[in-house]
């Protein structure tokens, strides 16, 4: 169910967002009216519709998962818990023998290598890669559809040519993967993964 939540404070301006459950939240300077706060939210309809319909997909896709019992793992393959191994050990070794070999493959095929591949853990980004040509990828990586690993892949190598998120980089990116929009959003929705404590 959709909630508007009004937030009135010292706040120089409007602002709208929303939040990881969906929920709506407008934050207004203090002498601002209903009239002016409702005439600002419908301004942002269009907006809202976008995102509301992006969190219902997300949530669709969360419920396929179990993280409590399961262990997901890179190209849709998982493991019920029956087994007192840390899930971190079963994630590393999973990158280890699955994504920096594909990582090796998508460099051998784009030309682009990084000198490092490291696992990390984050609740914040899925990979990174530093002007010392350091690739870092999240260590849930491995529960991602291999399409989605590629475009991580893809993009932080990509990163080597291009040290930004500029037109030049977009572009750069479209040579390698044509369809790499539909990826990127796709990516976004899978972005509660980040946020769920349960995994490890």
């Amino acid at each position: 169910m959709l909630i508007l939540r009004i937030k009135k404070g010292n706040y120089r301006n409007l602002s709208l967002s929303i939040n990881n459950e969906g929920d709506i939240i407008i934050k207004s300077p203090i002498f601002l009216n209903d009239e002016q706060i409702n005439k600002f939210y419908l301004s942002k309809e269009k907006w809202i519709k976008k995102h509301i319909e992006f969190f219902k997909k997300q949530i669709n896709l969360k419920k396929q998962y179990d993280f409590s019992n399961t262990i997901y793992l890179y190209n849709s393959k998982f493991k019920n818990l029956e087994y007192n191994e840390k899930k971190i050990n079963i994630y590393l070794d999973n990158f280890n023998k699955k994504i920096i070999p594909l990582v090796n493959e998508v460099s051998n095929i784009i030309g682009l290598h990084a000198k490092t591949i490291n696992p990390i853990k984050s609740k914040r980004i899925w990979g990174s890669l530093n002007k010392k040509k350091e690739m870092k990828l999240n260590i849930l990586i491995s529960i991602l559809p291999k399409n989605l690993v590629v475009y991580i892949i893809v993009h932080e190598l990509c990163h080597l040519i291009e040290f930004n998120h500029s037109k030049k980089f977009w572009t750069l990116i479209k040579k390698y993967l044509p369809n790499y929009k539909e990826d990127k959003m796709l990516l976004g929705e899978y972005s509660f993964i980040l946020r769920d404590s349960s995994i490890l």
